[in-house]
């Protein structure tokens, strides 16, 4: 039993010493691949705040391509084409949504106050307003890369 404890601890500590040593002699190394490190995080931090920004902006942009196209009917055809966010539920067809739009079996009142919105709120703008708001939010991301630029 003695013999196999010294031989767990022999080992134990041989590893110990030999991680210890090749720790501190590597530790020049380290500091070389730390750096790497670093700047492939920025990288990819700033590829995904750009990526992000893009598809903020492509949101935006296709609630104003919405509205131009509806302008565009109405100076051509003389009639607006509504597109409002109940006939884009109904066209996308999310089914327990859809189902208590068309027949509601309780939450009358709820019913009637969700029902007008979906009417009347136009999609158009709801794109416009969500596009905003994930560019709006990736620009408070540039600041953070400014910041950080500053204090090096």
């Amino acid at each position: 039993m003695d013999s196999n404890i010294i031989t767990v601890l022999t080992v134990l500590l041989a590893s110990t010493v030999t991680t210890l040593v090749l720790f501190f002699s590597c530790k020049s190394i380290f500091k070389k691949y730390w750096r790497v490190f670093n700047k492939i995080e920025r990288l990819i931090s700033k590829s995904i705040y750009t990526g992000t920004i893009l598809v903020g902006v492509a949101i935006l942009l296709a609630g104003f391509f919405i509205i131009f196209w509806q302008l565009f009917i109405w100076l051509k055809h003389g009639e607006w084409r509504d597109i409002s966010l109940l006939k884009v539920v109904l066209y996308i067809g999310i089914d327990p949504i859809v189902s208590w739009l068309k027949n509601p079996q309780s939450w009358f009142g709820v019913h009637k106050i969700i029902y007008w919105f979906f009417i009347s709120f136009p999609f158009s703008l709801l794109l416009i307003i969500i596009g905003f708001m994930i560019a709006n939010t990736e620009c408070n991301y540039e600041e953070m890369f400014k910041k950080e630029k500053k204090g090096k």
